[in-house]
Parts: C-alpha cells; sequence; structure tokens
C-alpha cells in the first residue's frame, strides 16, 4: 500500500541534485552516489530524510501536517546513510530548525561552486578568514531577527493566541517552563560565544573549516529559537492577575540577539583594526545584568504566588 507520506523517486532525485549528491550535514564529505560493476548502474549510499517525520510516532513528526506536506520537497533533505540515522536517533539535537539551516547552506554552497570559486567568492585564504567567515554569516541572520522583533512589537505578526487562565495547571506550568527555556537560551548563548568559539580555533587547520561551519550552523539555530521564544511570549495572554509575567518576559529575547550584534560588532572592530595596524587582541566579555533582575524578580514573583 502506498504511503503518502514518503517521497516519490522525482522528488528524491530532486533533493539528491540540488547538492549534487554530497550529504547536507556541515563538514560532511561523504559522497553519496558512485559507479556500479553493471555500466548501466549507480551505488547510492544517500537518503531523502524527513524534516518533520512522515509517520507518527517518528523523528519530529508534525501531526497538525498534511500528507501533501510530509511529501513535499520542501519536507527533505538529502544526508548520507549515517547521518540520515543520526537525525532521527535524537531529534531534540537535530531539530527541524537545525535541519533547514543545513539544506539552506548546503543549496547556497552548490549553487556558488557552480558558478565557480568558493561560496560567494569568500577568500578562505585570509589569515582571520574564520571570523570574518563567521560575520559574513551571522550577521544578516542578527539583522533579520531584529526585524522580526519590529514586526512583533508593531502587530505585524499573526498567530493564534494562546490563552491561559487558571493558575494552578496553566499558568504557573506555562511560565516555569517559559523561564527555564529561556535560561537554556541564555545558558547556549554563553557557551558558543564565550568557550566553544575559543575552543575552536585551537583546532588543526585541517578541521578548523568543519568546526567553524557547524559553530555557525548551531548559532544559526540558536537565534531562530530565541525568536520563537520571543514570538510565544508576545501570542500568550494570561489572566489580568498575572500581566506582570509577560511584561517581566516581553524583550529578554530581544535582549539576547542585541547581545550576539554586539559580539559581531566587537569582531568586526578588531578584525578592522587588525587589517589596518597588523595587530589586534580580541576580547569580548558578555554581561547580562539586566536579564539577572529580571530572572530574580520572576522567582520572586513565583514565591509570592506560591505563598
Amino acid at each position: 500500500m502506498l504511503n503518502k507520506n514518503r517521497f516519490n523517486n522525482k522528488t528524491k532525485e530532486i533533493l539528491a541534485k540540488r547538492v549534487n549528491f554530497s550529504c547536507s550535514k556541515p563538514g560532511c564529505t561523504e559522497i553519496t552516489i558512485g559507479p556500479h560493476s553493471n555500466l548501466e548502474k549507480t551505488v547510492n549510499l544517500g537518503e531523502a530524510a524527513h524534516i518533520y517525520g512522515a509517520n507518527i510516532g517518528s523523528a519530529r513528526y508534525e501531526p497538525e501536517m498534511t500528507e501533501e506536506q510530509r511529501s513535499h520537497i520542501s519536507n527533505g533533505i538529502w544526508l548520507c546513510r549515517k547521518h540520515a540515522k543520526l537525525i532521527d536517533s535524537d531529534p531534540e539535537l537535530f531539530s527541524a530548525q537545525k535541519l533547514f539551516i543545513w539544506k539552506e547552506s548546503k543549496e547556497r554552497e552548490v549553487r556558488s561552486l557552480l558558478f565557480g570559486g568558493e561560496p560567494e567568492d569568500f577568500d578562505f585564504s585570509d589569515s582571520n578568514w574564520e571570523y570574518k567567515y563567521i560575520i559574513k554569516e551571522i550577521k544578516p541572520i542578527v539583522i533579520k531577527a531584529k526585524s522580526d522583533f519590529k514586526r512583533l512589537k508593531m502587530g505585524g505578526m499573526y498567530r493564534s493566541v494562546n490563552f491561559l487562565n487558571d493558575p494552578i495547571t496553566e499558568v504557573y506550568p506555562w511560565s516555569a517552563k517559559v523561564k527555564e527555556n529561556f535560561i537554556n537560551l541564555l545558558k547556549n548563548v554563553d557557551y558558543l560565544l564565550c568557550k566553544n568559539l575559543n575552543n575552536i580555533v585551537k583546532v588543526g587547520a585541517e578541521s578548523l573549516r568543519n568546526q567553524i561551519d557547524e559553530f555557525i550552523s548551531d548559532l544559526k539555530v540558536l537565534i531562530e529559537n530565541i525568536v520563537n521564544w520571543e514570538i510565544n511570549i508576545y501570542f500568550t495572554q494570561l489572566n489580568f492577575e498575572f500581566n506582570e509575567l509577560l511584561v517581566l518576559y516581553k524583550g529578554m529575547g530581544e535582549f539576547l540577539i542585541n547581545k550576539i550584534e554586539f559580539f559581531i560588532n566587537e569582531l568586526s572592530e578588531a578584525l578592522r583594526v587588525y587589517d589596518e595596524q597588523g595587530i589586534g587582541k580580541y576580547t569580548v566579555t558578555l554581561e547580562f545584568p539586566e536579564l539577572i533582575v529580571r530572572i530574580q524578580k520572576l522567582t520572586e514573583f513565583y514565591e509570592g504566588f506560591k505563598n
């Protein structure tokens, strides 16, 4: 019996060709197609993987999606068999957002190579290419995030509103979860920008490009998650007694994006000085005093609520 959630052969072929039959995971160099001993055949070691799962119980399954949406090419990503298995083994780590970024990045890379030169003619021979490459890739994502926040505050986004009324069964569990998610986002910003990047630049040149690609992919996903967190706040309506919670939460995601923008700007300035003078030292300290105050107020609010 035909499973209408699956990709047809034409869709699989297009997915593979759009990335030149190469795995879409950043840093993977696996070739997924090659010659068979029979001159009229080829060997295929790649898979057209679903970003949102095809069936109930599969990784990243979204019950609201239709059969046509699940089997559409926009829901597919071409991967080697190893990474096709990997993304379904840990769907929380390999979220849909991350896979969409992988897909877009690989297609952009292949498109650029098709017309000659490195992706978008970037100079990977520059002595500070890794930092400049990060800036080139992340800056437009930050600009888009800030644009999304502006639309959000001006009422230019439309979503269904989540109404929460009962303090015990709805408001408190929602707020506790939102606070927990934000603290995780905050920790991830600190880890990626202050710890992980420092470790990346210490590795050998042979694996540096793969490490940088992975860093950029993770940071793009983090920015997307921060924006989605803030959107969730704006499209939640609480019992009027708890409006103070929304006031405290609103803008916290935007604050994180501003810190990432600060990081990019400081890095750009350090590189400018280095290019002009031949010397430079880059040190950025990310501090979050305003967020710490808000989190303390949220904790006090919880304690007052429970008492």
